[in-house]
């Protein structure tokens, strides 16, 4: 309420000219709003569709290499290579054999089963 008291106090103190300036500024916004909105809508979503699927073959790719690189680096540790042999029956130790490895672990009632099939859908 303090806003609008403020602002019709604020009218109060415009000139007449410079009311009627404001108004006509208002109209021609809402004018060129009407003309070029639709124009720029339609590049804007052009140019948007391919900028994300630049920005997703990019991310992909981003995930693919420090997958690799946490696989690399999990394999050099005899904790981890040891617990891995143990658990994964190939001996390719990657996130999907994983994810396939627990999956087998888990109940199919449990949203942790479900979860999972989600993650593997990403992998096939």
């Amino acid at each position: 309420m303090a806003e609008k008291i403020t602002t019709l106090q604020n009218l109060k103190k415009i000139s007449p000219d410079e009311f009627e300036f404001k108004i006509r500024l208002t109209l021609d916004f809402k004018e060129l709003k009407a003309i070029y909105y639709d124009y720029f809508n339609e590049i804007f979503n052009n140019k948007k569709t391919e900028l994300l699927k630049t920005i997703l073959k990019i991310l992909n790719s981003k995930v693919y290499y420090l997958d690799k690189l946490i696989w690399l680096e999990a394999e050099s540790s005899s904790i981890v290579k040891k617990h891995l042999t143990n658990l994964l029956a190939s001996n390719k130790a990657n996130s999907k054999n994983y994810l396939l490895y627990m999956l087998s672990k888990t109940r199919p009632d449990t949203q942790k089963h479900k979860n999972i099939q989600l993650y593997l859908r990403i992998y096939t």
